[in-house]
């Protein structure tokens, strides 16, 4: 599970997984491979949204795996947030 504070890193830019519960961040405002610090959590039944620091809208967390907890460094990648 994905924490606020938690580092991520985008490894999908699926038009069809970003849809999936009406996020509202544009696909064009990150990047596959970017890095980005996660300020909020929203989680749901089905899915989790999250808020990314300096990124506007909310983005189905599916789209990025953890590579850095909120607590310091994870040393290997987590597919599931």
């Amino acid at each position: 599970m994905c924490q606020v504070g938690d580092v991520v890193k985008c490894v999908s830019v699926s038009e069809a997984t970003q849809r999936y519960g009406g996020n509202s961040g544009k696909l064009s405002d990150i990047s596959e491979g970017g890095q980005y610090k996660v300020t909020d959590v929203e989680l749901h039944s089905w899915h989790t949204k999250l808020t990314l620091d300096g990124v506007h809208g909310q983005f189905n967390s599916c789209l990025f795996e953890k590579v850095e907890s909120a607590g310091g460094s994870l040393g290997v990648a987590q597919n599931s947030l």
